[in-house]
């Protein structure tokens, strides 16, 4: 499953959205920002995919097998790591808006196509199951765009000077 959900969700996006050329100068202080941002995301993925679990083998109204729990959680987590690429990509360009509606039709094939199901072991999850993971990331989504409004704030009170430059670029 993480394999899957590395190469949907970073593998293709992540070699092919940084390709245009950066001719800002460099500011120092990037793993302090690149941290700051990260962490709290870090935090909402992994909650979203625990959280997914628990309701599956919690919930009473749920009797998930292994491969349902599985492919929802795969849902959950493509889904988050999605929204961070969709967030980290700021300004959208018609390539990168492009690219990012190309992951998320993929991961409609991954999850309907017979073949894809068997080879990644996936199972559709119960309706129950299902919305609860659309529920869960969209509200992890919607704390992702918090957290980036809240970066986006810090940067500008704290780190002027790349708050400027990304501003300049058109990312805040």
């Amino acid at each position: 499953q993480s394999s899957a959900a590395n190469r949907m969700r970073s593998g293709g996006p992540s070699c092919v959205l940084p390709v245009p050329p950066n001719t800002r100068r460099y500011v120092s202080g990037f793993l302090r920002r690149a941290l700051h941002f990260a962490l709290p995301n870090a935090v909402v993925v992994t909650l979203g995919v625990v959280g997914i679990n628990l309701y599956a083998r919690v919930a009473d109204s749920v009797s998930a097998t292994t491969e349902e729990i599985q492919t929802s959680s795969f849902i959950v987590l493509v889904l988050l790591g999605l929204w961070i690429l969709c967030v980290g990509s700021r300004p959208l360009t018609r390539a990168r808006l492009g690219l990012l509606l190309l992951m998320y039709v993929l991961l409609v094939v991954v999850l309907s196509v017979p073949w894809s199901l068997l080879y990644h072991e996936f199972q559709t999850p119960q309706a129950d199951l299902l919305w609860a993971a659309l529920i869960v990331s969209a509200v992890g989504s919607a704390l992702i765009e918090l957290n980036f409004r809240l970066h986006s704030r810090w940067l500008r009170l704290t780190q002027r000077e790349a708050y400027d430059a990304a501003v300049r670029a058109g990312q805040v």
